[in-house]
């Protein structure tokens, strides 16, 4: 996850010192490459950390938050 939060902010700053739309678009596609692992990596971090009792519920409330907001 640190790796994906790395690849995130490097798309964030791509986009801050932008001064043309080249270097912006790579930015805002550095940054959608970071959110993706995020939103990948995190349903499977919260599965390998939640008990088995409440495991999926944790795990389908999280893809629910993520379709609907």
């Amino acid at each position: 996850m640190i790796v994906a939060c790395a690849v995130f902010i490097l798309g964030v700053v791509l986009q801050t010192i932008s001064t043309a739309i080249p270097l912006f678009t790579a930015g805002r596609a550095v940054a959608g490459l970071g959110v993706g692992l995020l939103s990948v990596l995190i349903p499977l971090y919260q599965a390998e950390c939640s008990p088995k009792w409440i495991r999926g519920t944790i795990t389908s409330m999280y893809d629910q938050k993520y379709v609907f907001y």
